[in-house]
């Protein structure tokens, strides 16, 4: 990981962001936990990122979805894989 902002040694503090041997709620509320702190994400933004609706299949041409959510999953989706749970 690489930041103009801070030290190799600063960014290293940041590891692990999930902690081993956490059931999958843990490592969930880990997870989110980064995002909201770390990531500066608000916490519906964070939750839409970890668990989005099933959106794949929605049309925004047909209003099935609106065209800002379906841009804000997709964005997501680039980030990084939802949670899929136990």
């Amino acid at each position: 990981m690489f930041s103009r902002f801070y030290t190799k040694a600063q960014i290293s503090k940041l590891f692990p962001i999930i902690e081993q041997g956490m059931s999958d709620s843990g490592s969930f509320d880990n997870m989110m936990e980064f995002l909201c702190q770390a990531g500066d994400y608000s916490l519906p933004e964070a939750v839409m990122m970890m668990i989005p609706e099933a959106w794949h299949n929605l049309d925004p041409e047909k209003g099935e979805i609106s065209r800002e959510k379906w841009n804000y999953f997709k964005w997501a989706a680039n980030s990084f894989e939802p949670w899929d749970g136990p």
